[in-house]
């Protein structure tokens, strides 16, 4: 049986990685829903809701190299960075890549 070879190219990593960001994304924006719901606090409850409206629309800010944003975009980037701090290093290390 002949020697198996793994070959990993920067655009199917990159496609893998942004998967797993858009999960991130889709679960954060679910748990936020499902908190809201359960909330019965008005003060948890209006947190909760900027939380959601900071999540809405998120994934092409999150998703698209940060030299490309527009001016929107970028404060859509920064407004998620910091409700979000598992989004906001999962972006970092995409970022790095």
């Amino acid at each position: 049986m002949p020697n198996a070879q793994v070959v990993a190219d920067r655009f199917h990593v990159m496609s893998q990685i942004n998967q797993e960001l858009d999960r991130a994304i889709k679960s954060e924006k679910h748990q936020a829903n499902k908190d809201y719901k359960a909330a019965k606090n008005h003060q948890v409850k209006k947190t909760l809701e900027l939380r959601i409206k900071a999540l809405k629309n998120s994934k092409y800010p999150l998703l698209k190299n940060e030299q490309n944003l527009t001016e929107r975009q970028k404060e859509k980037l920064e407004l998620v960075k910091k409700i979000s701090p598992k989004l906001r290093e999962m972006h970092q290390l995409k970022e790095q890549f």
